[in-house]
């Protein structure tokens, strides 16, 4: 009887290891295909995204453990090409901006602001990205970067017309008022130097206006812009500050200088208006020179001011 009773017990616990076995079995196939699919998902919606998203591995080996196959769509290159050899789509940043790159790999950049760099495509044309990168330490060490690259050069092209129109006059092409007012403030507040306020102002404007026409005077306006650019240097600044008037920021210059561009100016003028058949250069030229501009540019301003209007008076009393 007991013998029958442990045989019995015996197949029992045979009977429900088996299904405990085949239930446990079934279990952990069912978190398997849940967590392969889970994973399935991830990478598909990775995958589907039209920035380009990136695991790249620092440490033990530089490689690329992932890379989206939006490379293509936004560079034009394929990802496997990439997977295969990371440095193909590292050597494609440009020549200015790899010291940024090589920053970034070393864990050298502030990773809570985005990295904007710029990348060849594959028909040779640089575009502007925007790089939103996430480092991942290991015992105090980057041992991957991982992130999401965007092309932003359509916004970048926007940017740059935007500060073009802030800061150029649309007419000559030349820096504005405000720019000019902007360089006049960095100097004034936060500058020491040699500098000069260079103005040449062109009298007569309604009157050519009047006998040519608003697109005659509009002409005149770029022709003498034109003119007046031949004497800009690598130490000044040429804007065009008002409607007639133009002016010149010459910095760590000496005086002489300043006086011997006046010089030449007006000489060119002179030769201009001794031309048959050319409508006479009616113009003053006037300056200030401060040793200092920290604090000074409006005294320098003043001075090339005064001169100005002592110079048409002069002119007044000659007419």
């Amino acid at each position: 009887m007991l013998t029958f009773i442990l045989v019995i017990g015996f197949v029992l616990g045979i009977l429900a290891a088996n299904v405990l076995s085949r239930y446990g079995i079934s279990i952990l196939k069912l978190q398997y295909c849940r967590c392969k699919n889970r994973q399935n998902t991830y990478k598909m919606m990775l995958d589907s995204g039209k920035d380009i998203m990136y695991y790249y591995e620092v440490f033990p080996e530089k490689r690329f453990v992932y890379l989206s196959p939006a490379v293509q769509t936004v560079l034009g290159w394929k990802a496997g090409k990439n997977l295969s050899n990371p440095y193909n789509i590292l050597n494609l940043v440009h020549p200015e901006d790899q010291d940024l790159l090589i920053q970034k790999a070393r864990g050298e950049l502030d990773y809570s602001k985005p990295i904007f760099m710029r990348f060849r495509h594959k028909d040779g044309e640089y575009i502007w990205t925007e790089d939103y990168a996430v480092p991942i330490y290991k015992n105090n060490k980057l041992i991957a970067i991982t992130g999401s690259i965007r092309d932003i050069t359509l916004r970048k092209k926007l940017e740059e017309l935007i500060e073009y129109k802030s800061n150029y006059d649309t007419m000559t092409g030349i820096y504005n008022r405000q720019y000019f007012e902007w360089v006049f403030e960095r100097l004034d507040k936060h500058k020491n130097t040699r500098t000069a306020i260079l103005i040449c102002e062109i009298r007569g404007m309604k009157h050519r206006n009047e006998r040519l026409g608003l697109n005659g005077g509009n002409d005149f306006i770029k022709s003498t812009a034109e003119l007046l650019k031949k004497f800009m240097d690598e130490s000044s600044m040429f804007f065009r500050i008002s409607g007639d008037e133009f002016a010149y920021i010459l910095v760590d210059v000496e005086e002489k200088a300043v006086i011997e561009k006046v010089r030449s100016i007006e000489e060119e003028v002179k030769k201009i208006n001794s031309a048959e058949n050319q409508l006479p250069i009616e113009m003053t030229v006037g300056y200030g020179y401060t040793l200092s501009s920290f604090g000074r540019m409006n005294y320098a301003l003043k001075v090339a001011t005064d001169m100005i209007n002592k110079n048409k008076e002069k002119l007044n009393i000659l007419n």
